[in-house]
């Protein structure tokens, strides 16, 4: 308990003082409330953290994306709930009041992502009284993260402009020639790898990680540091951010394929340089498992095409993916859309088969699951597949 509360007492000695710069930057209206009331929020919803993660030696990997999820619920609960009640007004909850929130928000996401980094630093540095030092793995790490970068660049390069890939001063998309985009694109691929280093999970598991990336990314490096370079103001307010919003889903986007590509150079070198890659202790073959995971995948495909399907029908949509195979009409758009729901499903059972242990899981996965469609789907694939047809709809 006293290693835990000490723990949680230096954590927010290093938070505090990151809120506090976010906060002296940013063009927060004071509406969730004092400057002080933020720090001091910050400072007592800190040292929970450690009482919630537990003293556990959690990799990078988790507690950036743990401390980040939980920086948010500290904005929820105290500038947008209590802060509001002590001013008498009740809880922050409607649109407006969120938009006008919307600084604090970004500061205390980036509260959370130095939560995330501080926490593996300070559990090694006083909870097992060991010296730093960086993981025996790093080096290959960084040629695998660096392979990612180079392969998702080639096949994002002409997009590469448009999804915010321009941290220095000067640099335009029209003036910029390709070969610095692809390598900008190297860099991300090995700045994933020294949060990643070596995970065991299954692809599906480092896609939507890799998307969590793209929006801290985002956040970061769009909104902030990328304004301040260029000697403007950080893009905190909501009007500011919308613009960049297409910034946002292409981030997301590649940054899930990315962590994807890194997950399976990850295996593959496992499979090729390891003299066991984990399956003498496995009770059916590896084949025979993603057999049922895939056969998994297309039965609940069918259930969630059929739901789709009716949505699809209300707004008149089956008609318009109809070319997307060559055809036409009501029922040919039917068959296309059953089509795309199983090559879906499928993919999400190979994916996630390992990952999912309960109906809540499966749930959550799939909503996750769902979102990299949507932004590779309607919004990436199809408006290129029927050539200006969507933007009708």
């Amino acid at each position: 308990m006293t290693k835990r509360f000490t723990l949680g007492l230096l954590l927010a000695v290093c938070t505090v003082l990151a809120l506090a710069v976010a906060l002296t930057g940013s063009p927060r209206t004071e509406m969730g409330g004092s400057s002080g009331f933020t720090l001091l929020w910050g400072a007592l919803w800190t040292i929970p953290f450690a009482f919630v993660v537990g003293l556990r030696p959690l990799p990078l990997r988790d507690t950036l994306l743990w401390g980040t999820s939980y920086s948010f619920w500290g904005w929820l609960i105290g500038p947008a709930t209590i802060a509001g009640t002590l001013a008498g007004r009740g809880p922050l909850w409607s649109i407006h009041d969120f938009s006008e929130l919307f600084p604090d928000l970004i500061a205390y996401l980036l509260f959370g992502m130095v939560l995330g980094a501080v926490y593996p630093i300070l559990y090694r540095a006083y909870i097992e009284r060991q010296a730093l030092r960086l993981p025996a793995q790093l080096r290959f790490a960084v040629i695998r993260g660096a392979l990612a970068g180079a392969l998702v660049g080639l096949i994002f390069i002409n997009r590469l402009p448009q999804i915010g890939l321009l941290p220095l001063p000067g640099m335009t998309a029209a003036a910029t020639p390709p070969i610095i985009f692809w390598l900008l694109s190297v860099a991300v691929g090995i700045v994933l790898s020294l949060i990643v280093v070596d995970s065991g999970e299954r692809a599906g598991v480092g896609l939507i990680r890799g998307m969590v990336y793209g929006l801290l990314w985002w956040l970061l490096v769009v909104l902030t540091l990328q304004p301040l370079i260029s000697g403007q103001k950080v893009a905190w307010t909501l009007k500011s951010a919308q613009p960049l919003t297409d910034n946002l889903l292409g981030l997301m986007l590649y940054s899930g394929i990315l962590a994807m590509f890194y997950h399976l150079i990850t295996r593959l070198q496992a499979a090729l340089f390891a003299d066991d890659v984990g399956l003498s202790e496995r009770n059916e073959g590896i084949g025979a498992r993603n057999l049922r995971a895939l056969g998994g995948g297309v039965v609940g495909s069918l259930f969630g095409g059929a739901a789709f399907t009716f949505v699809m029908a209300q707004v008149g949509l089956l008609p318009i993916i109809a070319p997307i195979l060559g055809g036409s009409g009501v029922w040919f758009g039917l068959l296309v859309n059953f089509i795309i729901s199983v090559i879906i499903g499928g993919m999400y059972g190979l994916l996630f088969a390992q990952a999912i242990d309960s109906y809540s899981a499966a749930i959550g996965w799939g909503a996750a699951y769902g979102l990299f469609w949507w932004i590779f789907g309607p919004i990436t694939l199809l408006p290129l597949l029927l050539e200006g047809v969507w933007k009708v709809v």
